[in-house]
This record gives C-alpha cells, structure tokens and sequence, in this order.
C-alpha cells in the first residue's frame, strides 16, 4: 500500500489467499495495459526490466518477448540453468521466432527459455481470455505459455539477462510427492496442445514425457496412491511412446513395463 501512495500507477489488489494462479488470474482480470510482466515474489530484476522488453516490442511488433535471466543460490551465487549436453543453445544477438520455433522453445526440456513466465513481456491482446488453471499448484505457468503459444504470430528473443531467480533448495517431502503427480497432469495438458497445435513437435514432447515419468515415478515408489495417480497418466501415451521415433526401444520397453506393472519395474528398478 505504501507504493500506491509514491505513485498512482501502482494499483493494490487484497484477496484471500488461494493459491499463486488464483492471484494470477486475479490480476489479469484488472490489468488495462497493453503489456503484462510476472515476477515472483522472491526474485529480484534489473532496472531495465521493463524499459528493454517495451523497446524490443516496439522495434519489432512482438506478441512476446523472452529475455536472458540468471539463478542463483540463497548465498548469492550464480548456477547453471541446464547442465546437460543437449541444451538448446540460445542467440547472442536479437532474434525473431515463428511460432512453432517459440513452442520448442517453450516446451523442450533441452530449453532454458521454458515455461517459465518471468523471463518473458506478453502483448495482453495475446494472452486474450487465457488463464491459469486454479486447481493446478505446480507446472501451471509452463501450461499456460504452451497455450498463449497457439495464438503467438511471432516472438522476439533479446540476450539481455533483466530477471534473477532465486532457486529454492527443499528436501523429498509428502506435498513434494503429491505434486509429481501434478507435475504430470500438466504435461498431459501440454501434450495434448502440443499435439493439437504443433504437431511436428509431438515427439519432442513425448521424449520429454517419457524421461519425466521415469523420474517421477521412481520418486514415489512405496507410494501406492499416487503410483496409481501416475499410472492413470502414463497408459494415456503407451500407443505414441510405442511409435515415438525419437525414443530408443529400450526405453520404450521399461515404459510398458512401469504403466501396466509397476509392481514388477520397481523390483527390477531394486534389482539393478
């Protein structure tokens, strides 16, 4: 409240507290902007921020704008976003995206874009009547970007880093279980818009699926009711992981093996 009294642009909103998409969606609903930004409560950004993304929408009519951004640790430390040989490597320069090139952005695993919603400045005429689902408590920003994706004509990415993220280190715990099993249900819905709207990424995704599932599932083995949770998703794609040309066959036969016996995979899991 003590901004709205330094400068009247700021607009306050009190609601009860129902989760991070309930406030999302209440905000969007009041925005009158043309622009909408998110930042997370314990983050912090450049002072840039706003000025380098409303730039690069001017210089290029953009629906979206995706920024550089750093994470760091509690002591202040940067840390790597994907340590992995297959990262998707990003421009050093300003480059614009098609559609389907900003989707593979957004939805591969290989990515550092993400879905993350802090890293990127949306047209609010692009987001339109999208909100994020209230009932979803993990994943929901990266199911929300993979939908504005299907009305994005273009998307610019600037090498700027404007963003920093503080990365949050919390041990295996009951709510950490429970939402693998959420974590999963997004991904359902991610695929099936994917596979809707962006066809030609449908095994990208469902390579993504399969080595989520396995971490998952393995993150919840002497839990009997949230392995059936998982299960009821997984036998969903048996059929595309089968035919899934970017799956190696071996991986493909575990897959089986886990959906319809996980009793048995967790034993050959014990065994190995």
């Amino acid at each position: 409240d003590g901004y709205v009294k330094q400068d009247a642009r700021v607009k306050v909103i009190h609601k009860e507290n129902g989760g991070v998409s309930s406030a999302r969606n209440t905000a969007l609903e009041c925005c009158i902007g043309e622009l909408v930004m998110f930042v997370d409560s314990d983050d912090f950004v450049s002072e840039l921020f706003c000025e380098k993304a409303v730039e690069a929408i001017c210089k290029t009519d953009a629906d979206v704008v995706v920024f550089d951004y750093s994470k760091i640790d509690s002591a202040g430390n940067e840390i790597k976003k994907i340590n992995r040989s297959t990262k998707l490597l990003l421009p050093d320069d300003m480059r614009m995206w098609k559609p389907d090139e900003f989707c593979k952005m957004v939805v591969s695993a290989d990515s550092e874009v993400a879905g993350f919603l802090w890293n990127k400045c949306f047209k609010r005429t692009v987001i339109g009547d999208f909100r994020f689902e209230a009932g979803l408590p993990v994943m929901e920003d990266l199911l929300f970007v993979t939908k504005v994706a299907t009305l994005v004509k273009s998307a610019v990415w600037i090498p700027d880093k404007l963003y920093f993220y503080l990365k949050n280190e919390n041990g295996a715990t009951e709510s950490n279980k429970l939402s693998a099993i959420y974590e999963m249900r997004a991904k359902k819905s991610v695929i099936d818009c994917v596979v809707k709207n962006f066809s030609e990424h449908k095994n990208l995704v469902m390579y993504d699926f399969t080595d989520m599932s396995f971490t998952i599932m393995n993150s919840i083995v002497n839990e009997g009711k949230h392995i059936k949770e998982g299960r009821k998703v997984l036998l969903k794609y048996v059929n595309k992981i089968i035919f899934c040309s970017k799956i190696r066959f071996k991986i493909k036969v575990l897959y089986c093996i886990m959906t319809l016996c996980p009793k048995f995979y967790f034993k050959v899991l014990k065994g190995m």
